[in-house]
This record gives structure tokens, C-alpha cells and sequence, in this order.
């Protein structure tokens, strides 16, 4: 059985990486066959859970909520 992080819906933890991986909201729609809407929904609802209000804040709000580090978030550092 497949965990989601605590605290995100499943929904949410399938948009984080491709948040991490640098989609656009109407990227990540066309990815998961959803609405772009939705998925404005779905990403604001992540922020709101980390506290954060753009993109680039999200690599430290997902260390400081204890996610592991991996490549994506990695790749995407200046």
C-alpha cells in the first residue's frame, strides 16, 4: 500500500513532483487529464499547506516539511 505525504490528498501528491519538474498549471492538467482549474485548485491547495505563495519557495517549504530531497527539486536550484 502507497502512502501519500501526510497532510496531501492523493491528487496533491501526484502534482508536487510535477510542480518540482517545472509544469504549468495547464501542463499538469493535460498530464493527469484534468481541467486546468483543477488543477489551479489542486496547486494552490499545496501551497496553502506549505505556507508558501510561488513556485520557487517550494524546495525549502518541502525540506522543512521533511521531504526527502530528490532530482527534481534539485535540478530546478539556482
Amino acid at each position: 500500500i502507497k502512502k501519500e505525504p501526510q497532510g496531501f490528498t492523493k491528487r496533491e501528491a501526484e502534482i508536487i513532483p510535477l510542480l518540482g519538474a517545472g509544469l504549468n498549471n495547464a501542463e499538469i492538467a493535460a498530464a493527469l487529464f484534468i481541467a486546468e482549474g483543477t488543477a489551479k485548485r489542486h496547486v494552490a491547495n499545496i501551497y496553502e499547506k506549505l505556507h508558501i505563495s510561488r513556485k520557487t519557495q517550494m524546495p525549502a517549504a518541502m525540506r522543512n516539511a521533511g521531504f526527502a530531497e530528490t532530482a527534481f527539486w534539485t535540478s530546478r536550484k539556482s
